[in-house]
C-alpha cells in the first residue's frame, strides 16, 4: 500500500485554525450559535440526570458484534457514497435512533463530539 501524501504540519495547521477562529465567517455565526445553545435542552430519557444516582457504578452499556459485510458497508461504502467520514455516519445513526424514540415535539439534539483535533478545515 502507498503512504498518504504528507499533510499539513502541526504548526501550519495551528496557524490556520487560529486564523479561522477569528475570521469574519466564524464571527457571523456567533448569534446563531448563541440562539441555538440558549434553547432549553430536552431530557434524553425519562428524567433529568442525577449526579448522585447516575454514576459509573450504575452505567449501562449496549454493544453489538457487526458482521464483516456490515462493517464494510458502514466503514467503506456509506462514507464514500455520501462523501463523509465514518464519524459522520455514526452520528447520523445516533441521531436517527434518538429521534425514533422521542416525541415529535423534541426536535433538537446536542452532541459533544471530540476528535484528535486535526480534522481538515472547511
Amino acid at each position: 500500500p502507498e503512504l498518504d501524501p504528507v499533510g499539513t504540519s502541526f504548526r501550519r495547521w495551528a496557524e490556520l485554525l487560529a486564523a479561522e477562529a477569528v475570521g469574519e465567517e466564524r464571527a457571523a455565526e456567533v448569534d446563531g450559535w448563541v440562539e441555538l445553545l440558549g434553547e432549553s435542552q430536552h431530557v434524553l430519557g425519562e428524567r433529568e440526570v442525577d449526579p448522585h444516582v447516575d454514576t459509573v457504578a450504575t452505567l449501562r452499556q449496549r454493544s453489538w458484534v457487526v458482521r464483516s459485510e456490515q462493517a464494510e458497508v458502514l466503514l467503506g461504502r456509506v462514507p464514500t457514497a455520501f462523501h463523509c467520514g465514518v464519524d459522520d455516519v455514526l452520528l447520523a445513526a445516533l441521531t436517527g435512533a434518538v429521534a425514533h424514540g422521542r416525541p415529535e415535539s423534541m426536535s433538537g439534539l446536542l452532541i459533544d463530539v471530540e476528535g484528535h483535533g486535526r480534522e481538515p478545515l472547511g
